[in-house]
């Protein structure tokens, strides 16, 4: 038979109370941690926004390609791909060093019959990530907007910083 005396009992409650703070901690701290598909929700936001600015540039595009080498903090890349065909159903995965090996774009022909999406100048620190994404059709037709994403309660919060179209 085990007795339980005042002192004992005080130590068990004060280990039973630590341990759900521990795990409440653990709990918290894991929700805040951005995954994949946190990432993949950011980039969609952002690809749609870029998107809408000066969307005369996507009219008549034959195709996009997408610089998915660019977008560093996503692991799976072909969710971008699937994703920009709600905008076009010719989607590939290209640089622009690529798309001027294969003829796309040329220095006789600085212009793309699609759009080249591309991420760059990302930085992150802890649940902000600031980066700039660049809707290319040519040297005289591309937009690039720079963004901060803060991820926050379950959603991530947007804010335009600049923008500079050419």
């Amino acid at each position: 038979m085990v007795f339980i005396n005042k002192k004992n009992l005080i130590f068990i409650l004060i280990g039973i109370l630590a341990i759900i703070i521990l795990l409440l901690f653990y709990k918290t701290k894991n929700n805040n941690k951005i995954t994949d598909d946190k990432y993949i929700a950011m980039y969609k936001l952002i690809i749609d926004l870029i998107m809408d600015t000066s969307s005369e540039l996507n009219s008549n595009a034959k195709y996009i390609a997408i610089d998915t080498d660019s977008f560093s903090l996503l692991k799976d890349k072909e969710l971008l791909i699937d994703y920009m065909k709600k905008y076009n159903s010719n989607v590939f995965k290209s640089s622009f060093d690529e798309l001027e090996k294969q003829n796309y774009i040329s220095a006789e022909n600085p212009t793309l019959e699609g759009i080249l999406i591309s991420v760059s100048n990302v930085k992150k620190e802890k649940q902000t990530i600031d980066l700039e994404i660049t809707k290319y059709k040519s040297t005289l037709s591309s937009v690039t907007n720079r963004y901060e994403a803060t991820y926050k309660n379950d959603g991530w919060d947007i804010k335009l910083i600049s923008v500079s179209v050419s």
